[in-house]
């Protein structure tokens, strides 16, 4: 009994690997859509130095999480931040931490 389980199980697998192979030739298989259009990105990356990442994600309509995995993919020039703002090294987190520099003041956010 247990050879005609497995045998159909095989069976079920084949349909399944020829029934993926057709939907990627008819371009079905494109995965989930991006949250944010492509110009939204953009701007959400120009601000992601200025804002707190919570802020971006309530002003987006998106989760922390999103705003994160749209940062990575954005060629952010890293060695020139705006004006009254550094970038320091955080060891606990392994990411650059924006802070904002006033006289006498260091202030995260």
């Amino acid at each position: 009994m247990g050879a005609f389980a497995e045998f159909e199980r095989s069976l079920i697998g084949e349909r399944q690997k020829e029934g993926m192979a057709l939907a990627a030739q008819r371009g079905a298989c494109k995965g989930r859509k991006k949250a944010l259009a492509p110009e939204r990105s953009a701007e959400l990356v120009q601000r992601w130095q200025r804002f707190p990442k919570a802020v971006l994600a309530r002003d987006y309509g998106i989760s922390r999480e999103t705003v994160y995995q749209y940062l990575p993919h954005a060629k952010l020039d890293r060695a020139s931040p705006p004006a009254g703002v550094a970038l320091i090294p955080d060891p606990r987190r392994r990411l650059l931490v924006s802070v904002h520099i006033r006289v006498r003041t260091i202030c995260c956010t």
